[in-house]
């Protein structure tokens, strides 16, 4: 799929005429693999999720118009996914020990952890969102996804990093609703701990708030001043 998306640009035509009589058979087989709950300890299965989540994303990116008449095949699955994943990342990768699975690689060389999996997932669904064809798919389910990201980001200082490359293209509600869970961690973080990249993660972080929310991140907080203060605080450390 993300050979035919990168031709597009030169053979339009003859790639929408290959995609269109294979594309309801292609959803419907995502649609089987999405649909059961994602089983914990299965870097198995989170590794074929994310191979079905990166080709609905080259989907969703390089063929919208395509796709948009028939993408409610997979959104009752894919969201089932949303919910049924959150309560597995929690455990693994919250209340649990480090990833077992962190550092293992399928044949193509991609990393098979759950974290890598929900990161895939986050991307997709932030692209989705950011893609007016499909803004309204979720459109009634704003705060429901805003609930799950703040959720899958009950933040270490480990997993500072994913987050900042979760909200990177997210849509602008939904980054105003973490920054309201996760400003203070970070800027927390960036005075008090001496570890380097605990540091460097912290920084991303502030710079993908800052860059989403320019001016109007002051009121984010409900106090511009003790918001700019702790701005203030950090880039001096």
């Amino acid at each position: 799929i993300s050979v035919l998306g990168s031709m597009t640009g030169v053979y339009k035509t003859e790639v929408i005429t290959v995609m269109t009589p294979m594309l309801n058979s292609l959803l419907e087989q995502f649609s089987v693999i999405l649909q059961p709950p994602v089983q914990p300890e299965d870097p198995d299965d989170w590794g074929i999720r994310m191979e079905v989540l990166k080709c609905l994303l080259q989907l969703v990116q390089n063929f919208p118009s395509l796709l948009k008449a028939q993408f409610s095949i997979i959104v009752a699955p894919l969201w089932q996914m949303v919910v049924s994943s959150l309560k597995v990342y929690q455990l693994a990768a919250i209340q649990g020990s480090e990833d077992p699975h962190s550092g293992t690689y399928d044949s193509d060389g991609a990393e098979k952890s759950l974290e890598s999996f929900v990161i895939q997932l986050f991307e997709l669904l932030l692209t989705i969102v950011g893609n007016s064809k499909f803004a309204k798919v979720f459109a009634t389910r704003i705060n429901e996804l805003a609930y799950y990201t703040i959720a899958f980001l009950q933040i270490t200082e480990e997993q500072l990093h994913p987050l900042t490359m979760i909200l990177k293209n997210a849509p602008i509600d939904l980054v105003k609703a973490v920054f309201e869970i996760c400003f203070h961690p970070a800027v927390q973080i960036l005075l008090e701990s001496h570890d380097h990249g605990e540091m460097q993660n912290a920084t991303e972080c502030l710079a993908t708030f800052l860059s989403a929310g320019k001016q109007d991140l002051l009121g984010w907080g409900g106090d511009p001043g003790l918001t700019m203060k702790r701005l203030l605080d950090a880039s001096y450390r």
